[in-house]
C-alpha cells in the first residue's frame, strides 16, 4: 500500500474540518481562522496549504461533488429500464445516506452564496446540469422528448423544496416521506402525459 504524502493528508484534514464547519455553522462561519481553530493549527498553516478562503471552498466543493458522484454511481449504475432508472435517481436524491440535515445545510449554504462566488456558482451549475440530464434521458423514453424537460424541471423543483425543508426543519419530512412524494409526483406526471 502506497503511503500518502504528508501535505496531502494535511490538505485532507483541513478540507474535512472546513466541510464540518460549513455543515454545522454555515458558509459565513467557514473562515480560515475558524478552520485553523478546529484543527488546532494557526491561520498560517491553513494558508500554507490553501492560499485563500476561496481555494479552500473550491476544494470542499470538489470533495463534495466527488463523493456525491461516487454515491450516485453506486445507487444507479446497475439499474436497467427507464422507469426503474428514474425511481433510482429519485430515491437516491432523498436517500438516508444523502438526505441528511448536515448535507442539506451544506447545500443551502452553497446555494445562498452570492453570484460572485465562483466556487459556489460552479457547484450550483454542476449539480443542476447533472441532475437535469440524469432525469431527462430516461424521461424521454417514458413520456417523450417534448415533455421530458418540463417534468424534469418540476421534479428538480420538488427536490430543491424538500432539501430546503430538510435544512430548516430536519424532522419534518424524512427520507421515506420525501421518496414517496417524489414517486407520487413522477407517477402522476407520467399518468397525466399518457406515458
Amino acid at each position: 500500500m502506497a503511503l500518502k504524502d504528508i501535505a496531502q493528508l494535511r490538505r485532507d484534514e483541513i478540507a474535512a474540518a472546513a466541510l464540518e464547519i460549513l455543515a454545522s455553522e454555515g458558509a459565513e462561519a467557514m473562515t480560515l481562522e475558524r478552520v485553523a481553530r478546529e484543527i488546532g493549527a494557526s491561520k498560517g498553516i491553513i494558508l500554507h496549504y490553501f492560499s485563500t478562503k476561496d481555494a479552500l471552498r473550491a476544494r470542499v466543493i470538489d470533495d463534495a461533488l466527488r463523493v456525491l458522484g461516487q454515491a450516485y454511481r453506486r445507487a444507479t449504475t446497475s439499474i436497467d429500464g427507464a422507469e426503474e432508472k428514474l425511481a433510482a435517481i429519485l430515491n437516491f436524491s432523498a436517500s438516508s445516506e444523502l438526505y441528511t440535515q448536515s448535507h442539506a445545510r451544506v447545500w443551502l449554504a452553497l446555494l445562498a452564496r452570492p453570484p460572485e462566488d465562483a466556487a459556489a456558482r460552479r457547484f450550483r451549475r454542476i449539480i443542476t446540469r447533472r441532475l437535469r440530464l440524469q432525469l431527462v434521458i430516461p424521461l424521454r423514453l417514458v413520456i417523450g422528448p417534448m415533455e421530458a424537460g418540463p417534468v424534469a424541471d418540476s421534479l428538480m423543483a420538488l427536490i430543491d423544496g424538500l432539501w430546503l425543508r430538510r435544512a430548516l426543519e430536519p424532522t419534518e419530512i424524512g427520507p421515506e416521506a420525501a421518496q414517496a412524494l417524489l414517486a407520487t409526483h413522477l407517477e402522476e406526471s407520467i399518468s397525466f402525459l399518457g406515458g
